[in-house]
């Protein structure tokens, strides 16, 4: 989902805050891609008129744990994770 396109839709910056109840100002930080929680939110408000494309990028860092040398892999909780996975 393009920028330009919701633009369009809400017709400007203003309307987009209103439908999605924030403020303009957060509108205008986003960049040519919508974010994805706030295109699949806008997919929703317009009735699919706009679709979200399922590889935006959301924008948001995933957060990294350190761990200290010599932690065994199986302590680290990203590791204990994908063994769950792979174990199903």
């Amino acid at each position: 989902m393009k920028k330009q396109d919701v633009l369009e839709h809400f017709g400007g910056v203003v309307g987009i805050a209103k439908a999605l109840g924030c403020k303009p100002q957060a509108i205008s930080q986003w960049g040519e891609t919508i974010p994805q929680g706030r295109a699949y939110q806008i997919e929703v408000l317009t009735g699919g008129a706009l679709k979200a494309d399922a590889a935006a990028p959301s924008g948001q860092s995933r957060p990294s744990l350190r761990v200290a040398p010599g932690t065994p892999l199986d302590s680290i909780p990203s590791i204990q994770r994908a063994a769950a996975r792979t174990a199903e």
